[in-house]
């Protein structure tokens, strides 16, 4: 029995691989995305009073994912599998990997991410306008695609935010094995990134049909201000990889932060 989780950031491209491995024969998949919340920081207390034993609470995780990834199982299983999304706050990030080498040391990291942080940010801000997240999204043949300027500063935020994530999610190459998908690269040969997916998970080959379209066109047909985002891009990519951020950058995106974290906090 094989474990493997697709993780990245929200519309990086871990669905359409997620979509992509469902198909395999020998692949047992939680169909729906597996929420951060509760699993990654609740586990089982989301169901007790919090009584349970250290050993049982260390190992109800493992046999929650277990439980959930079985369900469409079938003769000749030997993967099971979920796709999961960090937020793109570095705390979140942080638990997830503490807790993957805690409770899954075993399982197979399979991270996404895109190398236009532009165009992530563009599809993060149409899908939460728009509702349409995915090409079968109810109204996604019908949905007007729209001009939209981004706003710079928030942007930058983001922007940096992305950059410390992935750091974070990366780091797990230290503990576990990974594999890292560049969703770019992989809409260009999908046939052969799969192929590689497949090896790094020690499965064998299928047939498998990439279904899924893109919700929206290129970035720089709908995102006015396009070209001057890049710029901002490329100036903190420089910067995040001398270590070299302004003091004031880090101030924002620590209120930031905190914002987002009292926020999901109070989701639990």
């Amino acid at each position: 029995m094989y474990q493997y989780l697709i993780i990245g950031i929200p519309r990086s491209g871990t669905t359409v691989i997620h979509k992509a491995l469902m198909q395999h024969p020998n692949v047992s998949v939680l169909t729906d995305e597996l929420r951060v919340s509760p699993f990654f920081d609740l586990g089982i207390l989301t169901y007790t009073f919090g009584n349970e034993m250290p050993d049982e609470r260390k190992a109800a995780r493992n046999s929650i994912f277990n439980a959930i990834t079985s369900l469409s199982k079938k003769e000749g299983t030997t993967h099971y599998g979920a796709k999961t999304c960090s937020t793109t706050l570095p705390s979140v990030a942080k638990m997830i990997v503490r807790i993957l080498r805690t409770d899954f040391p075993d399982m197979r990291i399979i991270l996404i991410e895109r190398e236009d942080i532009v165009a992530q940010y563009g599809s993060v801000i149409s899908a939460k306008k728009s509702g349409v997240y995915h090409s079968w999204s109810k109204g996604a043949n019908s949905m007007e695609v729209k001009k939209r300027y981004l706003n710079p500063i928030r942007f930058l935020i983001y922007a940096m935010n992305c950059l410390e994530v992935n750091g974070i999610l990366s780091d797990l190459k230290d503990s576990h094995n990974v594999y890292k998908v560049v969703y770019e690269r992989f809409c260009i040969d999908p046939a052969e990134e799969l192929k590689n997916i497949f090896n790094f998970l020690g499965l064998q080959e299928a047939q498998i049909t990439i279904n899924s379209k893109k919700v929206m066109p290129s970035a720089e047909k709908y995102i006015v201000n396009y070209n001057s985002l890049k710029k901002i891009e490329t100036w903190i990519r420089k910067r995040y990889s001398s270590k070299r951020i302004p003091a004031v950058l880090y101030l924002l995106t620590n209120l930031q932060h905190l914002l987002h974290t009292l926020r999901f906090r109070l989701q639990l």
